[in-house]
């Protein structure tokens, strides 16, 4: 259960007396859940209690599991952490919290995945890493299909000083150039992958575990969006260790109430603002505004230039 993550502080949670075993949940299909456990792959269920009790696993999850011939789910283990967003299409009303949606549990690493051709988006990027920081995960910027793109270190360049604390790497998934990221993924360390659909999550995937796992399709060269290819959340263990979880491709990004203020979006708004008509610009109403173009798209939360707006006041 190494390979899988199992730590000797996983080993004395008090849900594991009696009859049960440790599992890691790999991959979860309504009402059942693939597990990783020391005999191999495993199917369980999960039993009516926990399910009342809205305790229900997700993908990165340690379970308790009965030794039964048809295993249930007994209980869930101590969590290190949880990566969540803002539910898609969950916009909040005034006074009301944004409805959350959880991704998966137990990660120490999120890799940043974006494409350099028409999925590149520094204001999107940044808002992905304040999810994993406020998830207590370390994020790592990769930008995909360095091939296709003529000076992609001006890219990693304009990445580095928008998010300076965060890691940056160009690459070429398809090309096979992994070695970087192989560097950055320790054995029994959990890594998971996020992005837009196209980005290239399967490929990094497929090139890291050396089969073709992961389904892929090409990219739209019309409209520059990617099909989506990962339809559900997966856990993997790598041939080199480590374990990663791949994720369904995620461009609406609502951003949970905790991370509005997140320093790193006020980042993104200091770099809009360089784009903007007027070099007084106050964000406001006025034409040719990049950051409230940005705003209207749903790149950037209004509640983040809100707050960026009262800071600046509170400074002036």
């Amino acid at each position: 259960m190494k390979d899988a993550g199992f730590t000797r502080e996983l080993s004395r949670d008090p849900a594991l007396k009696g009859k049960v075993e440790p599992a890691r949940v790999s991959f979860t299909s309504r009402n059942k859940y693939k597990l990783l456990t020391a005999k191999g792959e495993k199917w369980a269920t999960l039993t009516g209690s926990l399910r009342r009790e809205g305790k229900v696993p997700l993908v990165g999850d340690w379970v308790a599991v009965d030794t039964a011939e048809a295993p249930a789910i007994r209980a869930l283990l101590k969590r290190k952490n949880l990566l969540k967003r803002g539910a898609a299409g969950g916009r909040k009303r005034e006074g009301e919290a944004v409805p959350m949606q959880n991704i998966a549990a137990n990660i120490d690493k999120i890799f940043i995945l974006c494409g350099l051709d028409r999925d590149f988006n520094p204001p999107r990027i940044a808002r992905y890493v304040a999810l994993a920081e406020l998830c207590g995960a370390t994020p790592i910027v990769l930008l995909n299909k360095a091939d296709l793109c003529e000076d992609p270190e001006a890219r990693v360049e304009e990445i580095r000083e928008l998010l300076p604390s965060t890691e940056v790497c160009a690459l070429s998934a398809a090309g096979g150039e992994v070695d970087w990221v192989k560097g950055h993924i320790r054995p029994g360390e959990t890594v998971c992958l996020l992005g837009s659909s196209g980005a290239g999550k399967s490929t990094l995937i497929n090139a890291l575990i050396g089969d073709g796992t992961q389904r892929t399709a090409a990219v739209s060269e019309t409209l520059g969006k990617g099909r989506h290819t990962t339809t559900h959340r997966e856990l993997f263990i790598l041939p080199t260790g480590g374990i990663i979880i791949d994720n369904p491709g995620m461009r609406e990004i609502t951003l949970p109430d905790e991370a509005l203020e997140d320093a790193e979006l006020f980042s993104v708004i200091e770099e809009l603002s360089k784009g903007c008509k007027f070099r007084d610009c106050g964000h406001e109403s006025e034409p040719g505004c990049k950051v409230l173009l940005s705003v209207e798209s749903g790149d950037l939360p209004g509640e983040a230039l809100e707050n960026y707006r009262k800071l600046r006041v509170k400074g002036q």
